[in-house]
C-alpha cells in the first residue's frame, strides 16, 4: 500500500521500460511515478503503509521521499547505493 487507498506496483507498458505505477485500490485511476534519478528500471518493490516505496533498480536499493516520489538511494543522498535485489520491511 502506498496510502489508505492507493497500491504501489511494478509494471510496464508495451514497449516501455517498467516503472512504479499508483492505482485507486477501486482500479479507477493510474498514476506512473517517474523513474528520474533511478540507475534503471525498477525490478521490485516493497511498500507499506507509512513508509516509504521501496524499489530494487540497477542492482541496488532506492526509496521514494517526498510528494514528488523522489527516489534516493536508501543510504541516504550523500552515501553510495546499498546493493540488493530484494526490498522488503522489517517490523
Amino acid at each position: 500500500w502506498g496510502d489508505q487507498i492507493q497500491l504501489k506496483l511494478v509494471a510496464a507498458q508495451p514497449g516501455a521500460e517498467a516503472q512504479v505505477w499508483s492505482v485507486y485500490s477501486d482500479g479507477y485511476r493510474l498514476e506512473p511515478v517517474p523513474n528520474t534519478d533511478l540507475p534503471g528500471p525498477p525490478r521490485a518493490i516493497a511498500a507499506a503503509l507509512g513508509q516509504s516505496a521501496v524499489v530494487w533498480a540497477g542492482g541496488s536499493i532506492w526509496k521514494a521521499v517526498g510528494a514528488d516520489n523522489t527516489w534516493v538511494s536508501l543510504a541516504g543522498t550523500s552515501a553510495s547505493p546499498i546493493t540488493g535485489t530484494n526490498p522488503v520491511y522489517v517490523f
